[in-house]
């Protein structure tokens, strides 16, 4: 009897582990994601312009994020050559206030705002690996805790006095990106080619390394010409955008983040900026924001654009 036993207790063992054989997930696969064939008028509504940024200073703002630590505000930062500082603003757009950096802004692209769901606090990170001449080897993400500004006190331009530095490599060698974003579920970091036909998605998994990350390539999107995305606070949806359009995807549930990025995108229509390079969702999720550089235009007014959810 015990034979028996002892022999039908091997053969359900063998049964489960075949059983999970065929089950087990099957290799991650690129692919190139169709591309929309029409615009989606059905999610957000057609926006409208709010206020008219300061100019300067924000001149030529190239990333925005919304800020976690003071809700209802917006972090922005200039492009290359700018002050290495990030600016508050509210949101239509005004200018409230600064923060400095103790470094450079050799050529920051677009920032992100998340909180670590490791130690419950808020970050920023800013990537300085905008690379119009495919020359640098290396480019960095700069990381540092995320400002709370005290409202009751009279506000004041500051210098943060510590940062950090991820330094990041490309599989295939020097190129420019202008995007990043940061996944809230596990905080792996997100960065998006600009200059190719079809722009590569790179991830960078937590923990970051000491030395250079090599980011590793895990989608190609069906367009080219990225110049800023975003992931919502509880990282369920992705918006990125080109210089005139908008791409949104709905985050494929209970996989890692880089398998949206194997799904078609919606497109979503945006009011026509000269040199649109900012995006990012609102902190309640209930709408996005872009606004455009102005620099190299004679005597051009910018304003903020918010486009709300229906």
């Amino acid at each position: 009897m015990k034979i028996i036993y002892y022999a039908s207790f091997i053969l359900l063992l063998i049964a489960c582990s075949e059983e999970e054989t065929i089950v087990k997930e099957t290799p991650f696969e690129i692919n190139i994601a169709d591309k929309c064939e029409s615009k989606n008028y059905s999610i957000f509504d057609e926006g409208k312009n709010l206020n008219e940024v300061e100019n300067p200073p924000l001149d030529e703002i190239s990333g925005m994020a919304a800020s976690i630590n003071n809700p209802g505000y917006y972090w922005v930062h200039n492009d290359s050559g700018g002050e290495a500082a990030i600016y508050l603003v509210d949101e239509n757009g005004k200018y409230i206030t600064k923060r400095m950096l103790k470094t450079s802004n050799t050529d920051w692209e677009d920032i992100a705002c998340a909180v670590s769901p490791y130690d419950g606090k808020s970050y920023i990170f800013i990537g300085d690996f905008g690379d119009n001449s495919a020359k640098r080897t290396q480019v960095r993400v700069i990381e540092l805790e995320e400002p709370k500004i005290d409202f009751s006190k009279e506000i004041k331009d500051e210098t943060i006095e510590s940062h950090k530095n991820i330094m990041f490599k490309y599989p295939t060698g020097p190129v420019d990106s202008e995007t990043l974003f940061l996944d809230p579920t596990n905080f792996d970091l997100y960065i998006v080619t600009k200059r190719e036909a079809n722009s590569r998605v790179m991830l960078a998994e937590y923990p970051y390394n000491q030395s250079p990350n090599m980011l590793e390539h895990v989608g190609s999107l069906p367009y080219g010409q990225m110049t800023a995305g975003d992931i919502n606070f509880d990282g369920s949806e992705v918006l990125i955008r080109n210089y005139g359009e908008v791409f949104y995807w709905k985050r494929v549930k209970n996989k890692p983040l880089k398998y949206t990025f194997l799904n078609s995108p919606d497109c979503i229509e945006i009011i026509p900026e000269p040199k649109g390079e900012a995006i990012c969702f609102s902190l309640d999720n209930n709408s996005f924001y872009t606004v455009s550089e102005s620099a190299g235009y004679d005597n051009l007014k910018i304003t903020f654009n918010k486009y709300a959810k229906k």
